[in-house]
């Protein structure tokens, strides 16, 4: 699967070009991960762009005890899921970044487009629910205005991390309204670091099978009829609990004691770099792990 960002550089390499480097990994596992980067030249048509963009990289696993050199396995497998094909970081960002991705549930603060003209992505949504009397649904699509690169057979767009918005060489695009997409405060997430936990082995990123009668008997926890066969009713405070939210994030209404994450979205609980911009600590981790320690 092609990644952008996974390696600082060129580590390793066998021949002009080429470089291959292994990443580091606590899973017990047989699989050894290695990052493949492979130097394809843009043509002159496509213009000045930065020299990274003339880098292809992707994952390679193979069995540990495996041969390193592919021409002497037994079978190869080549993945491409289409929504990635020949794309890096600016794919992966358009696909879950806030002000792209139209569901709530699956955002993540993650930095923004770059490299061209940006306008208001307005589809599947506008983004003016609010003065067109549907502000109700940005509880399910997201509070922050979507964005879309606009400028077709123009520039290679890329992708500004997170701890690049705000930057001084960061042209700051704005919506229709006049106000910027996006600000540093609210992108906290290492893009390379998400398509690492999106890919690594040896779990699942997300739950394949999410229980849907979880989320009925949750809504539905007062109803006659379930609320009557309830059996422990002073169940959530018979022990100590901590509630982290996402202050941007799915259905936020923080109660007194919760912790809220101010610019988080719903992935970011999980995905947040643990230095944010600023220099601030990650306010999750630092709240669970002081809570694991009473």
């Amino acid at each position: 699967m092609p990644i952008a960002g996974a390696a600082a550089g060129p580590a390793g390499a066998r021949e002009a070009g080429r470089s291959e480097a292994p990443v580091a990994s606590t899973s017990p596992v047989t699989v050894s991960e290695s990052v493949v980067r492979v130097r394809v030249p843009l043509p002159a048509s496509a213009g000045p762009r930065p020299e990274a963009c003339d880098w292809l990289s992707y994952l390679r696993f193979r069995h540990k005890d495996g041969p390193a050199d592919s021409a002497r396995a037994d079978r190869i497998l080549v993945a491409q899921p289409g929504i990635l094909e020949g794309a890096g970081a600016a794919a992966l960002g358009g696909l879950l970044d806030d002000n792209s991705e139209p569901l709530a549930f699956m955002q993540a603060s993650v930095g923004f487009w770059d490299g061209g003209r940006i306008v208001d992505k307005e589809f599947p949504a506008p983004n003016d629910l609010e003065e067109i009397g549907l502000g109700g649904l940005s509880r399910l699509l997201g509070k922050e205005k979507k964005a879309i690169p606009d400028e077709p057979g123009g520039p290679l767009f890329t992708w500004r991390n997170f701890d690049r918005v705000g930057a001084p060489d960061d042209p700051v695009h704005k919506s229709k309204d006049g106000t910027p997409f996006t600000t540093a405060g609210k992108e906290v997430t290492d893009i390379a670091e998400l398509a690492r936990s999106l890919s690594e082995h040896p779990l699942d990123f997300t739950e394949r099978y999410f229980p849907t009668k979880m989320v009925t008997d949750i809504a539905l926890a007062d109803a006659p009829g379930i609320a009557d066969d309830a059996v422990h009713e002073n169940g959530l405070t018979a022990n100590p609990t901590l509630n982290l939210e996402a202050g941007d994030g799915l259905f936020s209404d923080p109660r007194p004691g919760d912790v809220v994450a101010p610019g988080y979205q719903h992935l970011d609980v999980l995905t947040a770099s643990a230095v944010q911009n600023g220099g601030r600590p990650e306010p999750i981790s630092v709240n669970l792990a002081a809570f694991a320690a009473r």
